[in-house]
Parts: structure tokens; sequence; C-alpha cells
């Protein structure tokens, strides 16, 4: 009997394309093939430190500029960083409204500090609703590693058996399965509304 329901952010109440952010920083490198060249896999890992809080802000950009030899303000670079994020869902907040009062509800997302302040002022009504949000960037894990899931669920105080986490990824759905959560792949052909019947 499923009480608790994680949700991941970006692919699932949030739309993106990561690739659309590395088109436009490519646009700003002296060797643009360094990121047209790169696959979906590569693109993730690409912010993983800064994605745990580890690295600064400042220090992503700079690393960036080293790596990808960009030339460009900061400005510039967060800009193309950021056009990856599409926006929100236009069925999330109703969704999330309609189970609000059946389950425990959480967010879990994999995110950082140049992101985090682009798309807060468009989901702060979401986000209000959860309540419970849990960015890597602010509580220094990652998915897909183990212990994330464990730092949310004791956070939540939440039955592992209990509780359901709903990603896009498969490599998140694997880490959430090795620590005993139930699971569902959030794949491009579903939507929110279908979820309420799959759950």
């Amino acid at each position: 009997m499923i009480d608790t329901i994680i949700f991941d952010f970006g692919g699932v109440l949030y739309d993106i394309n990561y690739f659309l952010a590395i088109k436009e920083l490519a646009k700003l490198s002296a060797s643009p093939y360094l990121l047209n060249d790169m696959n979906l896999e590569s693109i993730l890992e690409l912010p993983s430190d800064f994605e745990k809080g580890i690295m600064s802000s400042s220090q992503f950009r700079n690393y960036l500029r080293q790596v990808f030899f960009i030339e460009a303000s900061d400005e510039m670079i967060d800009k193309s960083w950021n056009s990856m994020l599409l926006g929100l869902k236009k069925e999330a907040i109703p969704f999330i409204k309609s189970i609000k009062n059946k389950y425990k509800i959480a967010l879990l997302s994999n995110t950082n500090e140049i992101h985090y302040k682009h798309f807060l002022p468009e989901t702060s009504e979401l986000l209000d609703l959860i309540e419970n949000n849990f960015l890597s960037f602010q509580i220094n894990r990652r998915k897909p590693d183990v212990e994330i899931y464990d730092f949310v669920c004791k956070k939540l105080n939440c039955n592992v058996k209990n509780t359901l986490f709903i990603d896009d990824s498969l490599v998140n759905i694997y880490g959430a399965n090795l620590f005993g959560l139930a699971t569902l792949h959030f794949t491009e052909d579903k939507r929110l509304s279908d979820l309420f019947h799959t759950i």
C-alpha cells in the first residue's frame, strides 16, 4: 500500500531538454565540437560536483571556460546553461493538488544553484504545495547514489516498502531499486494524469 510518493522534477513535473544547453554553450566555444559531440550520459555527468553543491557557481562557470574553451560573461554562460529549462508542465500543479491529500508528497531533484535561481520564480507555487523538497546541491547528495534515497526517507520518516519513487532516468530508478523503493519509470509517452490510475 503506497502512502508516500517521491517525484523527480526535470522530465516529470518540469520540461527539460539537455541538448539545448549544450547547443547554446557550443556557440560560445572556440572548439564547439567538444560540446556538440557529447551524448546524454556525458551531459548528465558534466555538472556532477556542481549538483552536489561541492562546486560553486563561479567554479562551474570557470570549469566550462577552461574545459570547453569558452570566453563569455557569467550572464552569457548562465543564459546558455539555463536554455535546457523549458518550463513547468501544465498538468503539474493540478496533478499535485489532486493527490496531495491522499499521499505524503516529496520532490527529489538533481539540480544546481544556477538552474534553481532560474526556475524558482516560476515553480514557487508547486514547491510550496509539495513542501518536502530535496534538491541535490542543497543536501550535498545526488541521484543515483543509494545514500540520497536513505537520506530522504529518513527525513520523511517513511516506510521504504510503502514509498513510490517516480523518475524519467533509468539510472536513478536502478539506484532507488537498490535501496528498496517501489519505482515507476516516467517515459516521454506518459502524462501526469496517467499516473493517478497507475498509482
